[in-house]
C-alpha cells in the first residue's frame, strides 16, 4: 500500500479549480453520497472562470439539448471537458460522456483490460486506468478506488500536458492529440474491439506523437442517383454516402478511406470514393 505522501497526479505544475457541484442534503440512501444536481451549472462555471480542461467523474443516461449545449458553450470557451463513461458494464447512452466535444473515458485495470464494471461503446474516446486507484477520500484520508470515476481524471490529467504543451490547441485538437497517441489494446480485448476508444492514454506519446486526426462529420445516406429517392435502401440501389472529413492536427495528403460492413444483409459490391479535399 502506497504511504499517502506518494500520491501523485499526471500533470505536475497544473492548477486546480475544485467546483462544487452537490448539495449535502440531497443523498442517495444506498450510499450516503450526495447527488450531483448542479454538474452542468459546474461546467459553466469552470469554462467561464478560465478552465482549459474540465473533469466530470459523474454522469447519467438520456440525450438532453439543454446539455448538449453547455458542453459546446464550454468548447466555444477554450475548455475541453472529460467525462467518466459509466460502471454499468453496458453500452447504454451516457451524459456528459457521450456529448459530441466531450472525451469519454473507459477504465482498465493493471494489465490494460477492461475493469468488470467500465462501460463500453463506440463512443469512448479513450481509456484510462481505474482500478484500485490510490487517492486521497474525504476531508483526511486516503484510499483505493475503482470506477471510471477515477480514469476520467487520469485521462484529464493526460489532456492538461497536451493543453500546456500546446497553449494554442483548440479543445478539439486537444481531444485528438489525446486519441491518436493512445496505446491500442484491442487485442487483449477482444471482445470490447472499437469499444474502449483508440486505446489506453499514454502520457509520453501524447506529448511527442505527431500525426493526423481525421474524423467523418456530418455522415448521411442518400438513393437520390441510382435509386427511387425515398430514403429506403432496398435490394439493387445504389447509395450514396456524403459526409466531410476534417483533419485537426498534422497535415496529410493521400488519404484512404475503407468502408466496411459487420451488417449480413449489407454487401458492398463497388465503392467509388469522391473528395475534395481535408478540410484542417
Amino acid at each position: 500500500m502506497p504511504e499517502p505522501s506518494e500520491v501523485a497526479g499526471v500533470a505536475p505544475h497544473c492548477r486546480i479549480m475544485a467546483v462544487k457541484v452537490t448539495e449535502a442534503d440531497l443523498t442517495d440512501p444506498s450510499t450516503g453520497e450526495p447527488y450531483v444536481v448542479y454538474g452542468f451549472e459546474g461546467i459553466i462555471y469552470a469554462a467561464d472562470h478560465g478552465a482549459r480542461v474540465i473533469n466530470c467523474s459523474w454522469g447519467g443516461v438520456g440525450y438532453s439539448q439543454y446539455e448538449q449545449d453547455v458542453i459546446d458553450y464550454a468548447t466555444a470557451k477554450g475548455a475541453l471537458v472529460v467525462s467518466a463513461a459509466g460502471n454499468d458494464h453496458s453500452t447504454e447512452f451516457q451524459t456528459p460522456a457521450y456529448y459530441d466535444n466531450v472525451l469519454s473515458v473507459a477504465a482498465t485495470d493493471q494489465s490494460d483490460l477492461a475493469t468488470y464494471f467500465t462501460n463500453y461503446s463506440y463512443n469512448v474516446s479513450v481509456s484510462a486506468p481505474g482500478l484500485a486507484i490510490w487517492s486521497t477520500y474525504g476531508t483526511d484520508s486516503y484510499a483505493e478506488l475503482s470506477g471510471t470515476s477515477m480514469a476520467s481524471p487520469c485521462a484529464a490529467g493526460v489532456a492538461a500536458l497536451v493543453a500546456s504543451e500546446h497553449p494554442n490547441y483548440t479543445p478539439q485538437q486537444v481531444l485528438e492529440q489525446v486519441r491518436v497517441s493512445a496505446d491500442n489494446i484491442d487485442d487483449l480485448n477482444t471482445s470490447y474491439v472499437h469499444m474502449l476508444g483508440f486505446g489506453r492514454v499514454d502520457a509520453y506519446r501524447a506529448l511527442t506523437v505527431s500525426s493526423p486526426a481525421v474524423e467523418l462529420n456530418g455522415i448521411t445516406l442518400s438513393d437520390s442517383i441510382g435509386g427511387n429517392n425515398d430514403g429506403v435502401f432496398t435490394d439493387g440501389e445504389t447509395v450514396r454516402i456524403l459526409g466531410t472529413a476534417t483533419d485537426w492536427l498534422s497535415p496529410t495528403s493521400n488519404l484512404v478511406l475503407t468502408l466496411t460492413t459487420n451488417d449480413p444483409y449489407v454487401t458492398i459490391v463497388n465503392l467509388i470514393l469522391e473528395h475534395d479535399e481535408i478540410i484542417c
